[in-house]
């Protein structure tokens, strides 16, 4: 019931400073802040597009591929002629290994200007092998994630996506896991035709192999999905019971409800809830910085105008209210299990208590513990922000779905 009630207010509230907005035709650069350490870089194109993902992509195209990779060197380009200094980077999409020899040609670029010292790379175990692995190490990548999803063969097909050979998956796995400091795995759980078993049985398999991060997350197809209407959310908290069960016997590390690893480890797939503020480069690409919220155009021809007009192709920037940004801040920080006060003050010039409104439900549950000066999230409200999260993040998609149905 709790976490029914806290889902509905995170829906209502992110619906209502997000899904209210005005589209603009890009903007100036935006002058350098020095608390933007996050460089996200969407790159949008796949071999095949699964049916559940949200996500803007395309499907693989060579001759576009070439214009949009010299795109986001310029747009990357407009950010650091204007003062910023990015230190962590991470490549999202899409599979953007799926043109390798792109990918590279770009790092080697954001390196040269930047002062990279982490980057996170998502991929499918089908575009990766032994040399492009060694590549990447050294390149200096520090975190490869390969979504998985599922190794299932009959749920593979059930919901969409490309066959996934075992076998070819475990092998990559493993040289991955060898030679990357944090190889990360991506599953979903809570499809409407996955069982109980075939998820324990995933993350068996990863756990017999000892990978190093595993992220699992539900399932959480906008409202535009016409694949998966009915999702039974009952269920949904006992395939989380299976996840948690699983990660604390295997004495894996949370560092989110999500997010668990062999190791205490930084870089995780929700980048969002580690910085306060971060820029998104490529299209759809979101960035948030100084309370305003930005989203890029979703189509590559407009974008390659406003970028050649030396605008960053934003079509909407949204204000964020001080009240709802506090709001945002505890939950993006409570799913990353707790925050120092002090961070809280130094952001908004505030004490902390200005959210007891929340926070004092929270602590009387026994929820979240007040230790002196910090605020940290106790297990038992894992599935709490397990939810109120998959409810944020559902916003997001139902915008990301909005504007790439509307190629704007």
């Amino acid at each position: 019931m709790i976490e029914k009630i806290a889902e509905s207010l995170v829906l209502n509230k992110t619906k209502e400073f997000l899904l209210n907005y005005n589209l603009i035709e890009g903007i100036k650069p935006i002058n350098y802040s020095n608390n933007v350490d996050m460089l996200y870089v969407h790159i949008p194109f796949c071999r095949s597009l699964c049916p559940f993902c949200s996500f803007n992509r395309q499907l693989h195209d060579t001759k576009l591929e070439d214009l949009y990779f010299s795109l986001l060197e310029k747009e990357a380009q407009i950010y650091y002629n204007n003062g910023y200094k990015f230190n962590t980077m991470y490549i999202g999409g899409g599979t953007p290994t799926v043109n390798f020899d792109h990918l590279i040609s770009f790092i080697e670029f954001i390196k040269d200007i930047y002062p990279i010292r982490e980057i996170s790379i998502e991929s499918t175990y089908r575009e990766l092998d032994e040399d492009k692995i060694d590549t990447l190490y050294k390149l200096g990548v520090n975190r490869i994630s390969i979504g998985i999803q599922t190794f299932d063969k009959n749920l593979s097909k059930n919901i969409g996506r490309a066959w996934q050979n075992k076998e070819d998956a475990l092998e990559i796995i493993k040289i991955a896991n060898e030679k990357i400091k944090t190889l990360n795995i991506d599953l979903i759980f809570n499809f409407p035709s996955q069982t109980f078993e075939q998820f324990s049985t995933d993350l068996d398999i990863l756990l017999e192999n000892k990978v190093k991060q595993i992220t699992a997350y539900p399932l959480m197809p906008s409202i535009y999905s016409q694949l998966f209407k009915n999702i039974d959310r009952k269920r949904e908290r006992q395939f989380y019971n299976i996840l948690i069960e699983k990660m604390y016997a295997y004495k894996y590390i949370p560092s989110t409800p999500w997010c668990f690893s062999r190791n205490n480890i930084e870089l995780i797939d929700e980048y969002i809830t580690k910085f306060d503020y971060y820029i998104g480069i490529g299209t759809s690409s979101i960035s948030y910085i100084n309370e305003n919220f930005y989203i890029n155009t979703f189509s590559i021809e407009k974008y390659a105008r406003l970028i050649n007009n030396n605008k960053l192709p934003a079509i909407m920037k949204k204000s964020i209210p001080i009240k709802s940004s506090m709001e945002l801040f505890l939950l993006n920080k409570l799913f990353a299990l707790g925050f120092k006060k002090d961070d809280f003050i130094r952001k908004y010039n505030k004490d902390v208590n200005e959210l007891n409104y929340i926070l004092y439900p929270l602590k009387l549950l026994g929820y979240v513990k007040d230790d002196k000066d910090r605020i940290i999230l106790n297990k038992k409200a894992f599935y709490l922000l397990s939810s109120s999260m998959r409810a944020f993040l559902s916003v997001l998609d139902t915008l990301r779905e909005r504007f790439r149905k509307m190629q704007y």
